[in-house]
């Protein structure tokens, strides 16, 4: 089985701008995305999210799909943040009306 160099949030985007993320290049190893353990803090992922150019539309479709996800279903780094960063901006917007 062949395995693509994706990072896990691309793999499974159907979105066009999906193609321009840097998490697709080959260089970027996919563990970099997947939900940081104890002993890691995401940093190599966010630092790769920070130059990409499609880091907004990434945030968004991650914030839009965990909406209604508890925190228990959020995991990786999406957009540059967090799981918790994620949920934090999420309750910022319910808070201002924008969600």
């Amino acid at each position: 089985m062949i395995i693509p160099r994706h990072a896990p949030d691309t793999v499974a985007r159907p979105h066009e701008w999906a193609r321009k993320a840097a998490c697709t290049k080959p260089e970027a190893d996919p563990d970099w995305w997947a939900a940081p353990g104890p002993s890691e803090d995401g940093q190599t992922a966010i630092t790769w999210c920070a130059a990409c150019p499609v880091r907004r539309p990434c945030l968004e479709l991650a914030i839009r799909i965990e909406e209604d996800a508890s925190a228990g279903h959020r995991s990786g780094i999406y957009g540059g943040l967090t799981p918790h960063d994620r949920r934090q901006l999420f309750e910022l917007r319910r808070r201002r009306g924008e969600a």
